[in-house]
């Protein structure tokens, strides 16, 4: 049933005639897939052995009623062909080995619920009970369905207060707490401070010119006097200085520009 609510309060009226938004939300219900087969190395059926078989179940009651839709899967071996003979009404999945048919029924509320009155949808309330915390462990009695979703947001939200190595590390760094933080170069114990006075040193005279050459051939002393010399390279290091400037000036220029 659904309502209008006008200047005058609210009227009931049927889920047809009430209007978007005042009708009664849908129910939606899943029930856990019973399988059947030869096991496998883990004791549960295996659905890739012949004989396998696969049923899921899921309702949605609304205003029009309840709608099921019913999934049956089974595995089939194939011929020396490699072809797949699948059962009546069911049609084979891609190029596996498995055949799979769906049902969708559609009955209006009251028969479904004479049916099935346990369902939620029809007492409108999970008689599921959990408890448990990150510690002791998930304990859940009742609907399959509802403790399955029950423990997966359970341990989800263990999982973020664990955390896990990346979390932890993320958390570190961010508390300033890097778990490396002594091994990079930066660090208090990781420095090791240079003694300038251990660096081979020779003392080239200062930016002075150095003396002539005097050096002895055949008993003749010969003198290369260095003052030309440095002459010239002090000439030398005035253009280097001046052509360093002028590109300066086109660099700048060019950023202006």
């Amino acid at each position: 049933m659904g309502y209008i609510q006008g200047s005058n309060g609210i009227t009931c009226v049927a889920s047809s005639d009430a209007p978007e938004g005042q009708k009664p939300p849908k129910i939606e219900e899943k029930k856990p897939p019973k399988e059947s087969g030869p096991p496998g190395p883990d004791g549960q059926p295996d659905p890739n052995a012949p004989g396998y078989k696969k049923e899921e179940s899921e309702s949605t009651t609304g205003p029009g009623g309840t709608t099921t839709k019913k999934t049956e899967t089974v595995t089939v071996p194939p011929d020396g062909s490699g072809n797949v003979a699948c059962p009546d009404g069911f049609t084979r999945v891609g190029t596996t080995n498995q055949c799979q048919k769906v049902t969708v029924t559609t009955e209006d509320t009251k028969s479904f619920c004479q049916q099935n009155p346990t369902a939620v949808a029809c007492t409108g309330e999970s008689d599921s009970k959990f408890s448990g915390n990150c510690d002791t462990g998930f304990a859940c009695t009742g609907d399959q369905a509802t403790c399955a979703s029950a423990k997966a947001t359970w341990e989800l939200k263990c999982s973020m207060e664990k955390g896990d190595a990346t979390s932890n590390f993320g958390k570190g760094l961010i508390d300033g707490n890097d778990p490396e933080g002594s091994s990079l170069p930066n660090s208090p114990g990781a420095v090791n401070p240079l003694n300038l006075s251990e660096l081979p040193y020779q003392d080239t005279g200062g930016g002075s010119c150095p003396g002539d050459l005097v050096f002895s051939v055949f008993g003749r002393v010969m003198v290369v006097p260095m003052g030309g010399v440095c002459n010239f390279g002090h000439l030398l290091g005035l253009i280097g200085v001046a052509l360093s400037l002028l590109a300066s000036a086109f660099i700048i220029y060019g950023g202006i520009k």
